[in-house]
């Protein structure tokens, strides 16, 4: 049976994630320094896979641009070229998503409240999205965690965990971490234990395994 180009398109989203994640865990000094690496895998994934709604060619090539400059790490020139797409062509699709991007490049400069507006803005305008909103609240929930807001980012994790979507499992991963965190072991446990055993040979499932080793030193002896 011949598989459809969307369902082609999909899996080689999913190796991007796997192959962002590699690089993503490996690099575990702030939580944030994953989630950036995942959305950046988004960034890619997104525009093979998303149809057009409300559709301003203008309005498209400036998204293009910016996400084109975000990924080449050229976040002032991103956030000037995007400001103007959100102001100008707000209501449309590109604009909406514009606020995605710009909580991408907060998050990377390290300014967590302003990217939780962004993230926020983004998921008030765009109620349906199969990538991005998943997305957005993976990001918004480690800019939360980030200004030590864990039930927060709990709770955004939660939600991207229950999207059923190639992002879940990372966001049940960082639930699990969080909810170490803040001392409900036995939850993070029962999370952390079935994600590793879901994904065996993954590095999702190998993260997991890690987080558990960290949790299981925390917990008191008999």
């Amino acid at each position: 049976m011949r598989r459809k180009k969307k369902d082609l398109r999909r899996d080689q989203f999913v190796d991007t994630i796997e192959k962002v994640l590699k690089w993503g865990l490996s690099h575990r000094d702030r939580a944030i320094t994953i989630v950036v690496g995942i959305i950046a895998a988004v960034v890619i994934g997104y525009s093979l896979l998303t149809p057009k709604e409300n559709f301003n060619p203008q309005a498209e090539l400036i998204l293009f641009q910016g996400k084109e400059l975000i990924g080449m790490g050229k976040f002032d020139e991103a956030e000037q070229l995007l400001r103007y797409l959100v102001q100008n062509f707000g209501t449309t699709s590109s604009g909406a998503r514009g606020h995605y991007y710009l909580g991408i490049i907060c998050s990377a400069t390290g300014r967590y409240n302003d990217a939780i507006k962004e993230f926020d803005l983004f998921l008030s305008s765009i109620k349906k999205s199969y990538f991005l909103r998943p997305s957005a609240y993976i990001g918004r929930g480690s800019a939360r965690e980030m200004i030590g807001d864990l039930e927060g980012a709990y709770e955004d994790y939660k939600k991207a965990a229950e999207s059923n979507t190639p992002v879940s499992p990372i966001a049940r991963l960082q639930m699990g971490r969080v909810a170490g965190a803040l001392g409900r072991y036995e939850e993070a446990k029962e999370i952390l234990q079935k994600l590793s055993e879901e994904n065996k040979g993954t590095v999702i499932g190998d993260d997991a395994l890690l987080f558990l080793g960290y949790l299981e030193a925390k917990l008191p002896s008999d």
